[in-house]
Order: structure tokens, then C-alpha cells, then sequence
């Protein structure tokens, strides 16, 4: 998009702080080389793959805390500057948690980048550089996962990716669920950075390998189409259109001194700063819209150091769960949902969690008692529920009440009846018996149906 340009910068270091001096010193790069040889050397590739999200998710805490209320008000955690040519920052504030990580994107599509902060594979974004609550909120991935931001189709909104060795999963909206692009590139321990390297709008991406680049300008597995060295191996990277011609190249971060490049060649930096400090965390970004981007800092507190107290006990351990398989009720049998009463008293300990490979549908119900028919069916966007714990002594009779309830008879027909009983992983590292849609009912589900995205009978 000329003259408009987002800045997804992946693999931004630890951000900086707020004073530049231009200095003299120089970086030289080796020659342009190609790939090497090795046993990897048919990577690049590309294929499509399956994706199998939130394999261990948990309960969504979706709203990021007010940030203005973590931290003094003289001890912000990101400072932005809209030139490269030092002094105070002119932007501060404070958003998010200190254990956070730093994103940044134009999440609205108005030009200006913004942050946001990931925990695990949840992410809060804001659409304004200031302190509040999040603008927007979703989830992706994994959460050992490598996240990407970037803009993959060009409509001038930075969305999330995801990667997993060389296999890449990027989505084209800013809402939870399955990702919309999925390729192979490169190799497993590659670098990779993301940015618009030609100018037409799109964001792709970019490995190293030692201080060698290859620079692809599609979404695709294939040969690069840039081959460049710069720097040295190990020297932190970041991304950015630092001379507002709508392309993204790199610079180097040593400390706190930039050695910036405006092309895809070999050679001396063009620029040399100094900015921030060495154990500030980098960020990059247009903060101010004028399609250029310059450096900003996300900066921890220093915590002092707590006075000596005497050393006390360790708190009791939460005692571990029974032994017993539950049952998870994830519809109208869960707490404040209009058939509790079928099984409240009757269970002696109620444990949230998530089924990682079952997601939930709804549908119109027969009773107008009930507002929907809930149906989990295997899927991947993961199912929210209560684990009920019965008495030990009554524990054979209550599952079978339940499955008389859900009209399941174990060995039954599946095509007589409407949920099959079934033992499902757990976010606790525990199995529950949980009621799944027979294979016909989870068809009536899907052609008749709303899928959940979150998973949470609570939260449609």
C-alpha cells in the first residue's frame, strides 16, 4: 500500500529506551552467497497441513488489566519516539503485565501501529498507544509456539501467524480460530522475520541462517528470491521501512547501537545509531502514520530488591485431584445453566477445565425451557466444562444417572441415540468422561448448528 506501510516485526528483541546519538562506527557483511548443501536442502518447501489449535489450552482470562494502575506513573513500560533522533520519548504509557511480550501491528487499518501484549497464545491488542483495557482479544495457536504478526493479504490489517518449526500457520483476521494459510519453509532452526521486502502491500517472510538472508516475497514454500549476508551470527534483528520508500529491510541491534541497511545487499550499514538501553526489549513502528518507522522500547520495571524476612513455611500443596474418572458437563448441566438441578448436591467437588480436542456446537432446542442444544463434537478449537467429582459409593450410580439423562446406553446403537460416553484428555492431565455427539447428531450439528468459537457455554 504505498504511502500507508504496518510493521509486523517478528523476533523483535528486548525493547529500548529513549536517547539516539548518531555515531561513526560501521558494520561490513560478507558477499552475497547461496544456500548451502546440506541434508536440508530441499527445504524451502511448501504443502498444506493439518492444524491442531489449542492442544493444551485453559480458561481464558480476556481482559488485559488497565495498565495504568501496574506501574507508577514516572515507571511506564513503553516508550515510543516518531524520529531516529533521540531525546525524550513522545509516547508513554503503560499497558499489560511485566510477564507480557511485546506486539506490535496496525490492527484498524489506519496507518498507525500499535501495540498489543501476547501471554501464551492469547493476545490484546490495543488501537491507540496509551494505557485502557484491550481493544480487541483472541486466541492462537499453541503456546509454545513462535508468533508472527504480519499483514498476509494485503487489506492493510496486521493479523497473527504461527510457527512450529519450518510449517507456518497465519491467519487473516483478528478473531480465534483455525488459521486460513498453512506452508512449509524453510529449516526447523532458521530465524525468520516478517515484512513487506517489495513494496506491494503483503507481508512475507524472511530467514537467516548464520548471518546469511533469503528474502521470499510470497506466501509460499520455493526458492528465495533475495540472498544476502549481513552482520553476524547471533547480532539480534529487527525489521522496518526506516526510509519510508514502503519497503521493509533489516538492521542489526548490538547493545544499543543500530546498524541499519535500506536494501537487500551486502556491505556497511547506511545508518549507525545509539538508542535505548541494553536490557530494554525492541519494538519497531510507524507510530504516527507518516509511513515511516522508528524504534520504540518495552521496558521492565526494576523491582527493588525486598527487605530479608525470616524464611517462613511453604504453603499447603492443593491436594491433588481424585482418582476417580469424572464427568464433564459442558451444556445445561453446568452451574447457573437451566438443568444444574439434575445433578446439584449430588457431586462433592466441581473442577473447571478444557477438553483440548473437542470443540462445541449449538443448536435450537425442542423445549422452550432450554435456550440451546449443546453438541461436542471433535474438533480443535477446544471445549470449556465442569468436572464433577461423585462420592466413591455413589459414583457407579450417579454415571449411570447421567447416562440415562443423556439417553446413552453403553453398547448401544450410535444411530439410535444422541450422545456417546467417552473419555477425553483434559487441560488437568486427566481424563473425564465426557457425553460427544453420536456421528449423526454431530452432522445435524454442523448443517443445522453455530459453532462456538470459544468453546464456553458461557461465554455465547
Amino acid at each position: 500500500m504505498p504511502g500507508i506501510r504496518r510493521y509486523p516485526h517478528i523476533r523483535r528483541a528486548p525493547l529500548m529506551a529513549l536517547t539516539a546519538a548518531t555515531v561513526s562506527a560501521i558494520m561490513i557483511a560478507g558477499p552475497i552467497t547461496v544456500a548451502d548443501d546440506g541434508d536440508d536442502a530441499e527445504a524451502p518447501d511448501s504443502y498444506a497441513r493439518p492444524y491442531n489449535e489449542a492442544r493444551d489450552a485453559v480458561p481464558v482470562d480476556d481482559t488485559a488489566a488497565p495498565l495504568t494502575s501496574l506501574l507508577a506513573d514516572d515507571n511506564h513500560n513503553f516508550f515510543l519516539n516518531n524520529s531516529w533522533e533521540g531525546g525524550n520519548a513522545d509516547i508513554e504509557f503503560t499497558y499489560g503485565k511485566p510477564t507480557d511480550h511485546p506486539v506490535v501491528g496496525d490492527w484498524d487499518g489506519d496507518g498507525v501501529d500499535t501495540v498489543g501484549v501476547r501471554r501464551d497464545q492469547h493476545f490484546y491488542l490495543r488501537n491507540t498507544n496509551s494505557g485502557g483495557n484491550r481493544d480487541i482479544w483472541l486466541m492462537f495457536g499453541h503456546r509454545d509456539d513462535e508468533f508472527l504478526i504480519g499483514d498476509w493479504d494485503g487489506d492493510s490489517i496486521d493479523t497473527v501467524g504461527a510457527r512450529r518449526g519450518h510449517e507456518f500457520f497465519l491467519r487473516n483476521s483478528l478473531t480465534s480460530g483455525d488459521p486460513d494459510v498453512t506452508f512449509k519453509y524453510g529449516r526447523t532452526d532458521d530465524d525468520v522475520f516478517v515484512g513487506d521486502w517489495d513494496g506491494d502491500g503483503v507481508d512475507t517472510l524472511a530467514v537467516r541462517r548464520g548471518h546469511t538472508f533469503f528474502v521470499k516475497n510470497e506466501i509460499s514454500g520455493g526458492i528465495a528470491d533475495h540472498e544476502f549476508k549481513y552482520g553476524r551470527d547471533g547480532d539480534e534483528i529487527q525489521v522496518g521501512d526506516w526510509d519510508g520508500d514502503g519497503q521493509d529491510t533489516f538492521a542489526v541491534r548490538r547493545g544499543i547501537e543500530w546498524h541499519i541497511r535500506n536494501d537487500f545487499e551486502s556491505g556497511p550499514a547506511q545508518t549507525v545509531i545509539k538508542y535505548g538501553r541494553e536490557q530494554d526489549s525492541a519494538i519497531v513502528g510507524d507510530w504516527d502514520g507518516d509511513a515511516t518507522d522508528t524504534p520504540g522500547v518495552h521496558r521492565k520495571p526494576v523491582e527493588p530488591d525486598p527487605p530479608e524476612e525470616p524464611e517462613e513455611p511453604e504453603p499447603p500443596k492443593e491436594p491433588p485431584l481424585p482418582r476417580q474418572v469424572p464427568v464433564m458437563v459442558y451444556g445445561t448441566l453446568r452451574t447457573g445453566q437451566p438443568a444444574h438441578h439434575v445433578v446439584q448436591g449430588r457431586f462433592n467437588l466441581n473442577v473447571l477445565s478444557r477438553a483440548g480436542l473437542l470443540e462445541l456446537w449449538v443448536t435450537d432446542h425442542p423445549y422452550p425451557s432450554y435456550p440451546v442444544w449443546p453438541w461436542a463434537v471433535p474438533g480443535k478449537t477446544g471445549l470449556t466444562g465442569e468436572m464433577l467429582f461423585f462420592p466413591q459409593e455413589t459414583y457407579t450410580a450417579e454415571v449411570r444417572r447421567m447416562d440415562d439423562w443423556e439417553g446413552y446406553t453403553p453398547g448401544g446403537d450410535p444411530n439410535k441415540m444422541n450422545y456417546i460416553r467417552q473419555k477425553e484428555r483434559t487441560a488437568h492431565d486427566k481424563n473425564a468422561w465426557v457425553y460427544v455427539a453420536t456421528p449423526w447428531r454431530e452432522s445435524y450439528a454442523k448443517n443445522y448448528g453455530t459453532k462456538v468459537i470459544s468453546g464456553d457455554i458461557t461465554r455465547f
